[in-house]
């Protein structure tokens, strides 16, 4: 069982050979959870309103095929969306850390180059 356990973890750390995390299909799954996860978190601070966020996973699939990103640059992008759903919830007395989280978040995608 233990070695099972591992035997994912290397997978899931290394992202190639157990099916891969920066499929541009996978990218775009958590691209969109990302946002979501983004829009319920900060919907305390827009007035209990979520942010609408203009975007579809076939949108994405569809700009990341047609693009040249790399697997390093789809990497980023998993990295962006994971910061998202991890942001805590944002309240009036947190804007200001949650805002500095959001940078943090977005500071992910500075170095991407092929998308």
């Amino acid at each position: 069982m233990r070695r099972a356990a591992l035997g994912w973890i290397v997978c899931l750390l290394a992202g190639a050979g157990c099916g891969s995390s920066t499929s541009n299909a996978s990218v775009c799954e958590n691209l969109a959870k990302g946002l979501t996860d983004y829009s319920t978190k900060f919907a305390p601070c827009a007035g209990g309103n979520p942010v609408t966020v203009p975007y579809t996973k076939d949108q994405c699939t569809q700009g990341i095929d047609k693009s040249s990103c790399t697997d390093a640059d789809r990497q980023k992008i998993n990295d962006f969306s994971s910061c998202l759903s991890g942001l805590p919830t944002c309240s009036t007395t947190t804007i200001e850390a949650f805002s500095t989280a959001v940078t943090t978040c977005t500071n992910k995608l500075a170095s991407i180059t092929g998308c």
